[in-house]
């Protein structure tokens, strides 16, 4: 899937995510691909589960309507990094310097 979006300056706790089954905070249904995306990146389910319930449906959204394979996986690379993005901006510093 090509290189790993998490910062390396962020520490997560492992998180359990054998379910690929995956809904937002709103309900709707994650892709498979993006599930798995998510489930299989270290760090990122917890990340994922900070977004908001709108980042993660626009996030849902922006992946769904790529027509071409290689766009949505370019997509669900740029999810992974805005998903590492908003976490840093808004948990990693907080919870880094106690």
């Amino acid at each position: 899937m090509g290189s790993n979006p998490i910062p390396s300056a962020i520490s997560l706790p492992p998180y359990p995510c054998s379910n690929l089954q995956m809904n937002t905070k709103s309900g709707e249904t994650i892709p498979t691909d993006l599930a798995s995306a998510i489930g299989s990146t270290a760090g990122m389910a917890v990340m994922w589960d900070k977004l908001r319930p709108s980042c993660q449906k626009r996030y849902v959204t922006l992946v769904t309507s790529a027509k071409r394979p290689e766009t949505r996986e370019r997509r669900i690379q740029s999810v992974l990094r805005m998903a590492a993005d908003y976490y840093q901006r808004h948990y990693a510093e907080r919870h880094d310097n106690p």
